[in-house]
């Protein structure tokens, strides 16, 4: 998504764009562990185990057979915390240009919300890719002297051959067979998930095998590949399971990462009673009161001057170096209440 500023003048002069790497409409993570709150200062699931057995048989006028209680077991992590800020020196307030004008002096409270507005969205980014390191297994961090390293017990299938040997490779097999590993979890393969990005989807979709897709080409088709949307239908006929073509991801330095590399598929089950296979938990920060009880969810806190800003732009000027400072960020962190229902593959191994 680009904005593009148009300068108010008779001269046809195309104003600066602002891209947007990340499309934080469609963010696939949040749809798989949305959010939700927790008041607790601790991400923390208690799963009971599956019953398993039958009622017995039992012979009338004996002791009825006492079956076993199921057990249960306890995942607690510390929540994360990810907070960061801009600031608007003097320079930056008095002598920039409104962006698609001439020289027009940069507006504060535009400038402001602006700011805001990315915090926002590079904090949702964040978000997300906590939730594709959790589905792959591991959430590991070593940042800005925080160190996180938590594991989830995620399903792992490994193929017989990798993806890119097109003439031997069995994706359609593959994806059944899978699916096979959600026996007695709760979850189903029909409704499922099955999540990659373009790249390994390409190889899915040049597949030679005439025992496993190219057995299905049209041949009016020639030799045009399959069609995504064609793939699509071929699977969920196979398996019932829905595949989703997903390549959002973060730039930093210069370079583009996705948060599903190349190779790396998800499954994710579909749950019997429809509820989700976790959460992203809000914790409560300090930045969000209510009462004098701190709460969960994202917080904006603008400063002028280092103080807590009351909403007025001549407060700006009340120092001998004014600044404006726009902090944001989020506390919580993913969680798989069902971590059996994910399952990770790796189809392929980048060049």
């Amino acid at each position: 998504m680009s904005t593009v500023y148009k300068i108010p003048t008779n001269v046809e002069l195309r104003g600066p764009i602002q891209n947007y790497v990340q499309k934080v409409d469609d963010l696939l993570g949040l749809q798989i562990l949305p959010f939700a709150d927790s008041f607790a200062q601790f991400i923390e699931t208690e799963e009971e185990d599956a019953d398993e057995g039958m009622t017995a048989a039992h012979v009338l006028g004996t002791d009825v057979k006492t079956d076993e209680r199921a057990g249960s077991k306890r995942f607690r992590y510390k929540p994360l915390h990810f907070k960061e800020k801009d600031v608007l020196n003097e320079e930056d307030i008095l002598n920039a240009r409104q962006l698609g004008t001439f020289g027009q002096p940069v507006d504060l409270i535009t400038q402001t919300t602006k700011l805001a507005k990315k915090r926002a969205q590079k904090t949702l980014i964040r978000v997300e890719w906590t939730i594709w390191q959790a589905l792959g297994g591991r959430l590991q961090m070593d940042e800005n002297n925080v160190k996180v390293d938590e594991t989830f017990d995620v399903q792992e299938h490994e193929v017989l051959v990798d993806f890119d040997d097109l003439e031997d490779s069995s994706p359609l097999t593959e994806f059944d067979t899978a699916g096979d590993l959600f026996d007695g979890t709760g979850a189903s393969m029909e409704g499922a998930i099955i999540a990659a990005n373009r790249q390994t989807w390409r190889l899915v979709m040049a597949n030679q095998n005439d025992k496993d897709l190219k057995a299905l080409d049209k041949t009016m088709w020639g030799n045009f590949r399959f069609m995504f949307s064609e793939l699509a239908k071929i699977v969920e006929g196979k398996c019932g399971a829905i595949l989703k073509s997903y390549d959002n991801g973060y730039k930093k330095a210069g370079a583009f990462t996705k948060f599903l590399e190349y190779g790396d598929v998800r499954i994710i089950g579909k749950r019997q009673m429809g509820e989700p296979v976790g959460n992203w938990w809000r914790t409560p920060s300090l930045h969000i009161m209510k009462g004098d009880k701190p709460q969960p969810g994202y917080f904006v806190v603008v400063e002028a001057n280092g103080k807590p800003s009351t909403g007025s732009v001549t407060e700006v000027g009340m120092s001998s170096n004014p600044k404006v400072e726009v902090t944001g960020g989020i506390y919580g962190g993913p969680n798989l209440d069902f971590e059996d229902n994910v399952i990770k593959m790796k189809v392929a191994t980048a060049p």
